[in-house]
């Protein structure tokens, strides 16, 4: 006979309340390999730790249950949240993001190393799609789907308030469109993409909507290269906290690579590389118009190329060329008059759409 520990995601559904819902992530012993890692880590602990009780458990979500905003990860380090019991709580990962939510007014301190730190988040909500911390940070797809009731519950308990989702990694996207079109929303199709800066609109049979907001994980990987600046983190958290406020109803600024097909509430697409992307029609790319006069010079595009630990330096150089330029400041006074009439895309044919001169033109735009 399963014990209840086992079967403890079948029973999310039954949940009552996010308080509810949260004690019951933490009796939960449904994956045997997880359940089997997570106890091993607490026993061996990291010898900086050696002197700490591991948690060893599921780690349940943390923040308010009347939250305006969700941030989805991936799931609890073994020697952070499975040692501290609180999402992202005692990990360089966890301090770079309660960094952010503290810069823009989500959370009332930026560090946070145990459960009991006095760390308060407003209005802003952190779970993941799989509550136990994985071998080597990664999750089997079915330990993903015997998680997800946990997530499920957590969205339609939130729903009163909720309103902008922020995903954090390509994993923790593809577990939360799952869940969303296993609940019953209505998924975009094709079905989005994950990016950084991303963006897609869910909604619910009872006409609800959620906004999606793609953005890097916050692994040190991604830091400290400097794939996922401070800044990056900034705008992504804004948009969704903007969102949440009302803001949804005034036109956006997004970013999105040529190659990707339309979407319907694209607005104007406005391709503003200098160089016509390789291999599309123009009949494919469904352009509003090339603008090709607000790229980047020639020297500063060559400097640059595309090297994520220079985008913070690139993005103040071209912002002083679109201010000295007569042609640039023309064609960027240009689409701030589209901006200014209804949704606008920006679109770009390298790799990296969020270190892009793209994306230093949503954010002028968008300020």
């Amino acid at each position: 006979m399963a014990s209840r520990g086992t079967t403890a995601p079948a029973r999310a559904r039954s949940m009552r309340t996010v308080a509810e819902l949260d004690a019951l992530v933490t009796t939960c012993y449904a994956c045997p390999r997880l359940v089997a890692w997570r106890e091993k880590v607490a026993r061996t602990k990291r010898a900086a730790f050696a002197d700490q009780t591991y948690w060893g458990r599921a780690v349940p979500g943390f923040g308010p249950d009347d939250a305006a905003i969700l941030v989805v990860g991936l799931a609890p380090a073994a020697n952070g949240a499975n040692r501290t019991g609180r999402m992202f709580t005692g990990d360089r990962s966890g301090d770079f993001l309660f960094a952010a939510l503290y810069r823009v007014g989500l959370a009332s301190q930026g560090e946070a190393w145990s459960i009991d730190d006095g760390l308060e988040l407003y209005r802003t909500r952190i779970s993941s799609p799989v509550h136990c911390a994985p071998p080597e940070n990664k999750p089997t797809p079915q330990e993903r789907r015997t998680c997800s009731p946990y997530l499920a519950r957590e969205v339609e308990l939130l729903a009163p308030t909720l309103r902008s989702v922020v995903v954090l990694g390509a994993f923790g996207w593809q577990a939360l469109l799952a869940v969303m079109t296993d609940s019953g929303w209505t998924v975009p199709k094709p079905r989005p993409k994950f990016g950084h800066g991303a963006e897609a609109t869910v909604r619910h049979p009872n006409g609800r909507t959620l906004l999606l907001i793609g953005c890097f994980h916050v692994s040190q990987h991604n830091t400290f290269t400097g794939r996922l600046t401070p800044g990056m983190l900034d705008d992504v958290l804004n948009r969704a906290k903007d969102h949440a406020a009302g803001g949804h109803d005034r036109p956006g600024v997004r970013v999105r690579r040529i190659y990707d097909d339309p979407e319907p509430d694209d607005g104007a697409r406005v391709l503003v590389d200098r160089l016509w992307a390789r291999g599309v029609s123009k009949e494919r790319a469904h352009l509003t118009e090339w603008c090709k006069t607000v790229a980047p010079s020639t020297g500063l595009r060559q400097w640059y190329g595309h090297d994520p630990a220079r985008f913070d330096e690139f993005a103040a150089k071209y912002r002083a060329e679109l201010e000295t330029g007569d042609e640039q400041r023309a064609a960027l006074a240009h689409l701030r008059a589209l901006a200014a009439q209804g949704p606008l895309t920006l679109l770009t044919a390298t790799k990296q759409p969020a270190i892009s001169e793209a994306e230093v033109l949503r954010r002028i735009l968008s300020s």
